[in-house]
């Protein structure tokens, strides 16, 4: 289980969006989904194959914290690493995460949320559109050249993402200050015309991230897919009206 916590924290963590992920688990699916504070990015993550030791229904705090236990060196090699539950209004329900070193001599518990306190602060997300005319595998270099037009318009708290005449071309700034444009994909459906806005910051950290992507556009804002091997994480960043 250590492999899949570590590749939840490493894609989750960095973005420094979420404080809580919401666990939802079966014998057919373990799912992930997170909301940032302000809706400016939506997680919906699914695990390539269930993940046994996660089911049920609750709620990962303190990413900080976990991402702090499963570096330590004594969980690295043959540790214990299991999720505890326990009996509640007589159901099983999951409320840590206990990690013992190999001789058991070094033990970490890191506790869970529960179900009925996760459906309060994280409630069940559902994404309201499944239209995004525009799909394409982000390139490496246009995934540089996105990061040095970061560097070159660091006032910038937006991007625009432009789809017209079958090019995507990203916008920092207006005409009103400094501002930067590049054409970031090419081949694109020329019937399609999109204009959308979205946070920078996050797009640059989703992009940090390891696995292969998919980038989708559509009237709703920009959907990234990163596929880790192990996780599929769905990053939604909805169009911001200014």
């Amino acid at each position: 289980m250590r492999d899949y916590l570590l590749d939840v924290v490493k894609h989750t963590l960095p973005l420094g969006a979420f404080s809580t992920l919401r666990i939802e688990g079966t014998d057919t699916a373990t799912e992930i989904t997170a909301s940032e504070e302000q809706k400016h990015m939506v997680l919906k993550a699914k695990f390539n194959a269930p993940c046994v030791d996660l089911k049920g229904v609750f709620g990962i705090p303190d990413l900080n914290l976990l991402n702090t236990i499963i570096g330590i060196e004594d969980y690295a090699n043959n540790a214990t690493i299991e999720v505890r539950k326990r009996e509640r209004n007589g159901e099983t329900v999951p409320v840590s995460i206990f990690f013992s070193s190999e001789n058991g001599d070094f033990e970490n518990e890191f506790r869970l949320i529960g179900e009925n306190i996760i459906n309060k602060i994280e409630p069940q997300i559902t994404v309201k559109t499944n239209n995004w005319p525009v799909e394409f595998g982000p390139h490496e270099r246009s995934q540089l050249r996105y990061k040095r037009q970061l560097s070159a318009n660091s006032d910038e708290k937006t991007v625009k993402f432009d789809v017209r005449d079958g090019v995507v071309t990203v916008y920092f700034g207006d005409g009103s200050n400094h501002h930067g444009r590049f054409e970031f994909a090419t081949g694109i459906d020329d019937s399609v015309t999109l204009n959308v806005t979205v946070n920078r910051q996050f797009v640059a950290g989703i992009f940090a991230m390891t696995g292969d992507k998919v980038m989708s556009i559509g009237p709703s804002g920009v959907k990234i897919l990163v596929d880790s091997g192990l996780v599929t994480y769905d990053y939604i960043l909805p169009n911001i009206t200014k």
